[in-house]
């Protein structure tokens, strides 16, 4: 099958070389050039496991026209959907896409729609498409919501594994999107209960990392150990399962909740979990003073990207870590995350630092990793993560082993 995807970026690139390692002939569409020149390279432009190798042994084509759509006997849309400030998805990046390439669409293609989308949303896709070609969908053109919901760094392996979601309303979408998919578990609903089962997912998750947020602020309250308090509750109780503290965020856990939450008036669990989980950087801040003032310290922030072991900042709790860090420290802060270009070198002075602050669990920041540093043995670690397993939020340098 000719398969053309629109955005190649970490939901559309992996997919197409996955589809290319199975056989399909595909082009990928994308608007940076950047992105176009890494790719044609042979250059993975951010990191994923096991896609450099794909890369180099597979032969996907990739373009800006958007003409070519019309030899396409398959379009996956993997585009953007970001949040906007006001708990709102912006579906523009959808709708230019799809506005881009509707000229261009050939009867008896299957378009699939792959980014987050709110409820409805393929509806409303199924109605532009038919208002401005005259095609009617299911008969002329076919359509389907196929969401991914891998998880970064593994999406890879997750491809090859999870059963696939097929959002449709007519058989022959159907049929075309399983044989898209059919590497793996097809599994058939209707339009919005696929927009709902990718919502949902994320929304469950993004509640379920809340909650040991909400409990560390609570043992806060009280002098109690959080990590302590966690470890025992799950120990050997088969009602256990409580996670980790940490920073909760991210391109996917922070904003999916918003196509839910703005058709609400009042305050559910996506939006108390986001005020839960936004806290967690001020709280932070709030805590190391209660040890020592922070105003005049030579401060070392350890991670930036929003997720362990990927380079990927887009909605990072770290950047604004960080931006409530400046207005506080007139001194330089230093940044160190081994996979963020700019920020990969550790400053020739990390022993002189006062504070160290564990922002990403990177699985190179271990206790051993900060013992070599040779930190002040008075110096602060701040180690929400529990990366060093000493079951301590805040601990001096002295006490690493």
């Amino acid at each position: 099958m000719k398969t053309g995807i629109i955005g190649l970026g970490r939901v559309g690139l992996p997919l197409a070389l996955v589809l290319c390692d199975k056989g399909h002939d595909v082009t990928g569409i994308e608007i940076n050039q950047d992105t176009i020149d890494s790719i044609q390279s042979k250059k993975m432009p951010f990191h994923e496991s096991k896609c450099q190798e794909l890369l180099n042994n597979t032969n996907l084509s990739v373009s800006n026209d958007m003409s070519i759509v019309k030899n396409f006997d398959v379009i996956i849309i993997t585009v953007g959907t970001p949040f906007l400030p006001h708990i709102e998805m912006d579906l523009n990046y959808l709708k230019n896409a799809i506005e881009s390439f509707i000229e261009f669409l050939s009867k008896n293609t299957l378009i699939i729609l792959r980014s987050t989308v709110a409820p409805n949303t393929t509806m409303f896709v199924k109605n532009l498409i038919q208002k401005h070609t005259g095609f009617v969908v299911g008969e002329d053109v076919f359509l389907s919501f196929c969401p991914e919901r891998l998880a970064e760094g593994f999406a890879v392996d997750e491809l090859l594994s999870l059963p696939q979601i097929i959002g449709v309303e007519d058989d022959t979408s159907y049929r075309l999107s399983e044989k898209v998919f059919g590497f793996v578990e097809c599994i058939r609903t209707n339009y919005i209960s696929a927009e709902l089962i990718k919502l949902f997912t994320n929304i469950f998750r993004y509640i379920q990392f809340s909650i040991p947020n909400y409990f560390m602020y609570i043992a806060d309250k009280y002098d109690a150990n959080v990590f302590e308090i966690i470890k025992l509750i799950n120990y050997n109780y088969p009602r256990g399962g409580v996670k980790k503290p940490g920073f909760v965020a991210g391109t996917c856990l922070r904003k999916d909740f918003a196509p839910i939450s703005m058709n609400e008036f009042g305050v559910d669990l996506g939006m108390l979990s986001w005020k839960i989980n936004e806290y967690t950087p001020l709280f932070l801040i709030k805590t190391i003073k209660k040890y020592t003032q922070i105003t005049n310290k030579n401060i070392l922030v350890c991670g930036y990207s929003f997720k362990k072991d990927t380079d990927d900042i887009r909605d990072s709790l770290s950047e604004k870590f960080i931006r409530l860090v400046k207005n506080e420290v007139p001194n330089q802060i230093s940044i160190y995350d081994p996979y963020i270009d700019g920020y990969n070198v550790l400053p020739n002075d990390v022993k002189n630092y006062d504070i160290v602050f564990i922002t990403t669990n990177h699985t190179q920041f271990t206790n051993e990793f900060f013992k070599a540093l040779l930190l002040k043995d008075d110096s602060y670690i701040v180690d929400v993560w529990n990366t060093c397993k000493l079951d301590r939020l805040i601990f001096r340098g002295g006490n690493l082993k």
